[in-house]
């Protein structure tokens, strides 16, 4: 009887441990994929195709919306799992409509926790800061995303079936509030992921409104220049950045007020500038967005690409990522979509 694939593996994906019981297991379901005919369409063993660095990443954001869309999704986890070793979910696990009560919360948990492969969550706007809003129940945006602190973010490691160690942000005493903020490393690869929503970022107009903004933007700015440290010690090959919003790299003004993600930008950019190997940033979109080489205020960032993830078929698809040794961007992307329903 063949032993079924761990359910943790350790931290940091320890390449003499994780990377060989990783490709056994996806060598195994491909072949057995195959055989069945299972396989989404494009989705193959690697032969006379670059070699492929660290993990095949799935990303989806934005879904589902309803729980139509979370029935769909149910079967598009499943092939995720035969096409990636790793799925991200950037944000808004409910929709604009839905209510952001805990039924809703722990129904999605348990949608979440069915995918094959780890998955990392990160929180959007839909989850909490829109939450004050009537179709949302008229919470307080600050408790809801409490709540989903507890839900989604406590424990150390992913969702999934099979999961993954992570560093959380709320390991260190200072910012114990934030450990939605997660990082992880494989094969040279560091993957960052930090809360910031759309839905302008949880802005609230009028003076001393804005205290969770201010103190959460305080701990994302840390948390990313202490990844980033951590990737140049390490000599990382890329750094891979995961939030929600759609922050609008055109606008570019570290003063203007009424942009809500201004400060975000100034660091992110700065971090990513210094930074000697290449950059993707991952976020949601409302429309398909990738950048080989993102431009801010005029200025080309060669080492940077921007992808934006847009829900063009709710639930049915996703973006397949990968990084390829002696490409410039290493990253490759390709739209997915799930086997039809039977």
């Amino acid at each position: 009887m063949m032993r079924a694939c761990p359910r943790t593996l350790g931290k940091g994906w320890q390449r003499t441990l994780a990377v060989a019981v990783a490709g056994v297991c996806l060598l195994t379901l491909q072949t057995l994929a195959h055989a069945a005919g299972r396989l989404p369409p494009g989705v193959g063993l690697r032969d006379g195709l670059p070699p492929r660095i660290g993990p095949a990443i799935a990303v989806i954001a934005d879904v589902p919306g309803n729980e139509a869309q979370a029935r769909v999704l149910l079967r598009t986890l499943e092939d995720i799992g035969h096409d990636s070793d790793l799925l991200i979910h950037l944000g808004n696990l409910k929709g604009e409509n839905e209510r952001c009560d805990d039924a809703v919360y722990l129904r999605r948990r348990d949608l979440l926790e069915s995918s094959v492969v780890p998955l990392v969550l990160l929180p959007g706007d839909n989850d909490w800061a829109d939450c004050a809003l009537r179709v949302g129940g008229n919470y307080a945006p600050f408790e809801r995303l409490t709540r989903l602190r507890e839900l989604f973010f406590e424990r150390p490691d992913s969702l999934g079936a099979t999961r993954i160690a992570l560093s959380r942000q709320s390991e260190t005493s200072r910012f114990r509030g934030y450990p939605e903020n997660a990082r992880w490393s494989t094969d040279g690869l560091m993957f960052v992921a930090v809360n910031v929503p759309g839905g302008q970022n949880n802005f609230q107009r009028g003076a001393g409104r804005n205290g969770e903004l201010e103190e959460r933007a305080l701990a994302n700015n840390a948390w990313l220049r202490q990844a980033f440290a951590v990737a140049t010690r390490e000599e990382a090959r890329a750094v891979i950045v995961a939030f929600h919003a759609d922050p609008d790299f055109s606008r570019q003004d570290a003063n203007d007020r009424s942009d809500a993600y201004a400060g975000f930008k100034q660091q992110l950019i700065q971090l990513v500038g210094h930074f000697k190997g290449q950059v993707l940033l991952l976020h949601g979109s409302e429309k398909p967005l990738q950048d080989q080489v993102l431009t801010v205020g005029g200025k080309r960032m060669p080492n940077v690409m921007r992808v934006g993830v847009h829900n063009s078929q709710p639930g049915e698809s996703w973006l397949h990522i990968e990084y390829q040794a002696g490409r410039n961007p290493g990253f490759v992307v390709h739209t997915r979509s799930a086997r039809p329903a039977s």
